[in-house]
């Protein structure tokens, strides 16, 4: 299934722009496609946005490899695209790895990452540790990111489609895992609106004041990307993308960690960020892409 043009699905989302008042709707066509070697640095740019502070401790580039190669050689994996730009970066990508005693370093090296950031008396670090011992079931590493503003639509096509490559590869032998294991990037929802307080305090401190006008006008704009989505389990942490919520109400295992802050974190009085790792056991992933594609049918 691999190849430059492995699947076609339109997707007429709208891709807004401010102009005064007036909002200028874009229509936009997607492609799903089989990630290729063109995709190589746009997936490196993808992996170090999902991992952000911690992505100095990654090669996001064996990531990058490691996709590209499992298309080609295993038909897993997908990339979306603008239809009749399809040259240009991918928007938007999903695939899998093994988490097992013989995965290849690109995946190891990022189990490593979350066994030193999930504490050793959580029940996850259980679970990873015994995956990375295990030569037969194990666990499979959902690798998948997308740009902010790309609409929580695709995430359903995405995930069904991975769905059927895997299952494929599981009719031919592949052991079948125990878990599905996430990795997203969460946000203290709170820590938003403390900013917007200060902000107002502010309004005529001078250039202190502007400064944290300028960080809240960021700060609020993804916060209004992400709104409605507290997570489930009632810790008031916010989303950058609207499916996290559904993948973490079927999930087993959760563990949310703090991402060091970046060097200017002080200076642009940045929100903090979260970094949160979830298992969902196998038999209960196809419920959750069946959940997605119901609350996004309508192209939310």
């Amino acid at each position: 299934m691999s190849g430059s043009n492995k699947r076609k699905a339109g997707a007429g989302e709208g891709d807004a722009s401010d102009s005064g008042s007036d909002v200028d709707m874009i229509s936009v066509d997607f492609v799903f496609n089989a990630p290729a070697e063109i995709d190589y640095q746009a997936l490196k740019r993808l992996f170090v946005q999902l991992f952000y502070t911690h992505a100095p401790k990654l090669d996001a580039g064996l990531i990058a490899d490691y996709i590209i190669n499992t298309s080609k050689d295993r038909g897993v994996g997908t990339v979306i695209k603008v239809q009749d730009d399809e040259d240009n970066d991918p928007f938007a990508v999903v695939s899998a790895g093994r988490i097992a005693a013989d995965s290849p370093e690109s995946i190891s090296q990022i189990t490593k990452l979350f066994l030193e950031c999930v504490p050793k008396t959580a029940p996850l670090h259980d679970l990873l540790s015994k995956a990375c011992s295990c030569t037969a079931e194990g666990a499979t590493l959902i690798l998948h990111e997308r740009m902010i503003n790309m609409p929580a639509a695709v995430a359903s096509p995405l995930y069904r489609l991975l769905n059927e490559e895997l299952d494929q590869l599981y009719a031919k032998g592949e052991p079948k895992p125990s878990h599905y294991l996430l990795f997203s990037r969460v946000f203290a929802a709170a820590a938003l609106s403390s900013d917007e307080e200060m902000e107002d305090e502010a309004a005529t401190a001078g250039k202190a004041g502007k400064r944290r006008r300028k960080a809240g006008a960021k700060a609020t704009g993804t916060a209004s990307m992400a709104k409605a989505s507290s997570l489930p389990d009632g810790d008031d942490m916010g989303m950058f993308h609207p499916e996290d919520a559904i993948i973490s109400k079927h999930a087993s295992h959760t563990c949310t960690f703090r991402f060091p802050p970046p060097r200017d974190a002080a200076d642009s009085f940045e929100t903090p960020l979260f970094g949160r790792l979830v298992a969902v056991p196998r038999e209960k992933w196809p419920a959750a892409v069946k959940e997605m594609e119901e609350a996004f049918a309508g192209g939310a």
